[in-house]
């Protein structure tokens, strides 16, 4: 078994809220000078494109052994927890991630280097727990 997960584009709405606020911005500066607006209009664009790359460097990925989270993006980095360590799997959806329909799913886990694993901007992160409970549950009865 291997389940892959990306994040939705909207989990990263705050870039998108910073490039709204700062195109608004540039619009109300050009009444006043056009070499505000420009400079104002420069950030507007590489903001939401910035957030939409953040998005997309985000791999999630179950098998039947670990749980693990990539990220390649300038930096790059790979984490993973074996299904056998987690202790517990919870859910975070804040109110715009209710509204947008996108939540994290947080993984504690025990006798490992790190407090645990969290993969974010999920579209139905109710059901991605379900997928890793049921896997954790799998694995933990397999080795007994």
């Amino acid at each position: 078994m291997r389940r892959i997960w990306k994040p939705k584009k909207t989990a990263f709405w705050d870039g998108y809220a910073i490039a709204l606020l700062l195109a608004a911005s540039a619009v109300w500066a050009a009444t006043l000078d056009l070499r505000a607006s420009i400079v104002l209009l420069s950030p507007a664009g590489a903001t939401p494109l910035l957030a939409y790359l953040r998005a997309s460097a985000y791999t999630f990925t179950l098998t039947d052994t670990y749980v693990s989270v990539e990220y390649r993006l300038i930096t790059a980095y790979r984490l993973e927890a074996p299904l056998a360590k987690i202790t517990d799997v919870m859910v975070e959806q804040d109110p715009m991630g209710r509204l947008l329909g996108y939540g994290t799913v947080r993984l504690s886990t025990a006798g490992t280097g790190f407090p645990g694993l969290r993969l974010i901007g999920l579209r139905d992160p109710w059901v991605v727990r379900k997928i890793i409970v049921e896997a954790v549950e799998k694995a933990r009865g397999s080795r007994a």
